[in-house]
């Protein structure tokens, strides 16, 4: 679990670098012609290719992006946004193929890493051992970069899922979830909390209309600290901790399981076969006490 918390701190750190260089005006690169006139609005399909590795692929949808392969899952589209903003970066030095080099001085056959952009193939090689820029071909011409996409490229699957437990457009209207115990253990007693006209109400007649409204809207931005796949071979839960969210006024609730470990409550979607981590802080502000009622 250390090690999980220590990648997911590194990987926020290394989106957040590639943020500020790729934000950050510097002139003198704005002076140097882009490394490719793609507009990265206009791309559908992401396909990153690593050696020994099952391809990663995202696809562009009405509602954004998605991760397709290894997994099916919402993607995180600000760091798909990231990782196309590479397009943008200033190209030092442009050296043209059939000049009688070959790729593999470059290390660009076979390349360390492929980004396939719809059709559009950018290769990645080793790194130019003065200047530290690293060798990148796209549309038979090798190109010197500041290398800060690698780092993102090379995270696995996971790194891409939205952390967000359901999209904003989800609206709930009605919850039933357990409660929580004291000790920070999960109530065989479960809350049930609805809109009525405007004003969210529940079984519980103790619990005030505010810490109601309070309990659905850190549901609706429940955010969590990772997101990872359940086990292939991992059977559904006969535990009775289940969360039962309406949304829009659907017919039918989507379900979910709630676990608890030493340090963090998961939030598994069967449907889905992702769980998703929260710390154990989370369940006063998502679960209601049960000694409270």
């Amino acid at each position: 679990m250390k090690k999980s918390y220590l990648r997911n701190l590194i990987l926020i750190g290394l989106i957040i670098g590639l943020y500020w260089f790729n934000t950050f005006d510097y002139s003198a690169e704005n002076e140097m012609p882009q490394l490719s006139s793609l507009n990265s609005n206009n791309i559908h399909y992401i396909t990153i290719s690593r050696p020994n590795i099952v391809d990663i692929v995202l696809a562009k949808s009405a509602s954004g992006w998605q991760i397709t392969q290894p997994i099916k899952a919402i993607a995180n589209n600000k760091r798909v946004e990231l990782l196309l903003s590479f397009l943008n970066t200033p190209s030092y030095a442009q050296i043209t193929i059939g000049d009688g080099k070959s790729l593999s001085q470059y290390e660009l056959e076979p390349a360390n890493l492929v980004l396939t952009l719809d059709q559009h193939r950018v290769q990645f090689g080793g790194v130019e051992p003065i200047s530290k820029h690293r060798y990148v071909l796209i549309d038979n011409v090798i190109h010197l970069i500041t290398d800060r996409i690698t780092p993102l490229l090379r995270a696995n699957a996971t790194s891409f899922i939205e952390n967000k437990l359901f999209p904003k457009t989800n609206i709930i209207t009605k919850l039933i979830v357990s409660k929580s115990n004291t000790d920070n253990s999960l109530s065989a007693e479960s809350i049930i909390i609805e809109n009525n006209n405007g004003h969210w109400q529940s079984n519980s007649p103790t619990i005030t209309t505010d810490r109601l409204s309070a309990f659905i809207q850190n549901w609706q931005h429940a955010y969590a600290l990772q997101v990872l796949p359940l086990q292939e071979n991992g059977r559904v839960s006969t535990a009775t901790h289940k969360l039962q969210i309406w949304f829009n006024d659907q017919a039918l609730p989507t379900k979910y399981e709630l676990k608890l470990s030493d340090n963090a409550l998961f939030v598994v979607d069967h449907q889905l076969q992702l769980s998703y981590q929260f710390t154990l802080e989370s369940l006063a502000q998502l679960l209601p006490f049960q000694t409270i009622e």
